[in-house]
């Protein structure tokens, strides 16, 4: 009866820590109006939902699409949003309505690729450009 825990013990010391898996997350396609130097990033249930924290922000080089490369454990299901940096620019839906976590179920190296089709912000872009047409035609 003694040696069972002790078994058990010495296979999970073997077993070692889970794999890391790199993930690869590329953008595809903004919204129209997307500033060219917008930063962006994820908040992710690997970096405790903060958009702003290190290692989770996309390389955006001049001829290629955005890109972010992490490792994330495997086994893990990883969500996500894409953002602009904060929750105020989060990514949403096309119609404006908030959009379900983006999720992987991370068993392998995977490379995923992203539409991005509104952000949470665009309705008050929207309506502050609106209130300096009307104040520039008056």
């Amino acid at each position: 009866m003694g040696r069972l825990p002790t078994l058990g013990l010495l296979a999970l010391l073997l077993a070692g820590p889970a794999r890391a898996e790199r993930v690869t997350l590329v953008v595809t396609g903004l919204p129209e109006g997307t500033p060219g130097e917008a930063l962006l990033s994820i908040g992710a249930n690997v970096n405790g939902w903060n958009p702003a924290a290190p290692g989770f922000t996309f390389d955006r080089p001049k001829a290629r699409a955005p890109r972010l490369v992490i490792d994330v454990p495997a086994g893990t299901l990883l969500e996500y949003k894409v953002t602009r940096g904060s929750w105020d620019t989060v990514e949403k839906a096309a119609d404006g309505s908030d959009r379900a976590n983006r999720t992987l179920d991370v068993v392998c190296e995977a490379t995923v690729e992203i539409v991005v089709a509104r952000w949470a912000d665009a309705d008050a872009s929207a309506s502050t450009r609106q209130a300096r047409k009307d104040r520039v035609e008056r």
